[in-house]
């Protein structure tokens, strides 16, 4: 779990003035991922928690579970999720919503980070709608002060589920670690340019001028498809191409998810039937899964040890592997594991014209 996404979540927390909570939250912040430190505070609070396990009213229960869950996720434990279901039950318990909500936002990043997106977007749901009904209550007694703490947390979150429902708005894909003097592949020819199809634009047989006419007109049943070749990208003019052997056209499904992500480096310079180099865009939508061979875009642990890297790769389903298509050595295959995984197909490069 990245601490940006943690830290919020954790300086919500409403805590009736709980000193020791308030100071362990700060605690686990400022270990970032240091995991000795953090199993030695998850020990600890699970002695807590058992030491109290049969008294069914002990009220930091939940924030310990809460604490546990955040404090896993950092060091890496696969047993985060289950910490942090265990606190969303035991706040709705205590009829604590506005903890009840925190913990379904805690447990939505979880499971996205998991790859359990439609399970992420129900949790995250969920938080919306506690924090909304509270907001509603509040407004009718009149405790406005209240009403603004709730909704903070409540934009905050929608901000985070536009994050993950367009992840791709917001990704560098990184190829390399070093820069490359130079590239010796040639430009493609003029005339292997692919381009995207807009189907869902109406086609009318003709539009007449004057001001007594209908204020609406239908389209023509026998509607013809729009094509782009160029396009324009933050004042950019880029010539698109097709990743697909054989198929130069792109056709954008209306039910997924696209985007648009700069590629750094050129371990992927020598894919075919186009190359991708530094620089160049790849449109991709939103995918966990791929068929052989397919072009993906790949998210892996940073180096750095914080949140995660995007990479562009060729699938090897057979192996389970992702492969460089490079002129340059020094780009190994990378196995698909739980930490590095599929999160969309890329089907068209962009270079600048």
């Amino acid at each position: 779990m990245e601490l940006k996404v943690l830290s919020p979540i954790l300086n919500h927390l409403d805590l009736r003035e709980n000193l020791e909570i308030a100071e362990l939250s700060q605690k686990i912040q400022s270990m970032g991922q240091d995991t000795k430190p953090l199993n030695k505070i998850i020990l600890d609070l699970q002695g807590t928690l058992r030491e109290n396990y049969a008294d069914p009213y002990y009220e930091k229960s939940p924030f310990y579970f809460f604490l546990i869950a955040c404090a896993s996720s950092l060091a890496g434990h696969s047993d985060a999720i289950n910490y942090a279901e265990r606190a969303e039950s035991q706040f709705k318990n205590q009829g604590k919503t506005i903890n009840q909500s925190l913990s379904n936002w805690l447990l939505g990043y979880f499971l996205w980070e998991d790859g359990q997106n439609e399970r992420a977007h129900e949790r995250i749901d969920k938080a919306l709608h506690g924090l909304s009904s509270l907001m509603k209550v509040r407004s009718v007694n009149g405790l406005y002060a209240d009403c603004d703490s709730c909704e903070e947390i409540l934009n905050t979150i929608k901000i985070f589920r536009t994050e993950i429902d367009y992840p791709f708005n917001h990704l560098h894909i990184h190829n390399q670690r070093e820069p490359v003097e130079q590239n010796n592949l040639q430009p493609l020819s003029v005339g292997l340019e692919g381009y995207i199809i807009l189907p869902q634009l109406p086609t009318y047989a003709f539009v007449q001028a004057g001001s007594d006419g209908p204020i609406w007109i239908e389209p023509s049943l026998e509607n013809e498809c729009s094509e782009m070749k160029q396009l324009n990208i933050k004042n950019r003019r880029y010539t698109i191409f097709s990743v697909n052997r054989g198929d130069r056209r792109i056709t954008l499904d209306p039910n997924r998810q696209y985007g648009w992500a700069e590629v750094e480096g050129n371990s992927m310079n020598n894919a075919q039937p186009t190359h991708i180099d530094a620089g160049n865009l790849v449109l991709f939508y939103q995918s966990n899964e791929a068929p052989e061979n397919a072009i993906v875009i790949v998210s892996c642990p940073a180096n750095s040890g914080a949140g995660f890297s995007y990479m562009v790769k060729r699938w090897s389903r057979a192996k389970q592997e992702f492969i460089s298509d490079s002129s340059e050595s020094g780009h190994p295959p990378r196995p698909c594991d739980k930490e590095c995984r599929i999160i969309g197909i890329v089907s068209a490069v962009a270079k600048s014209s």
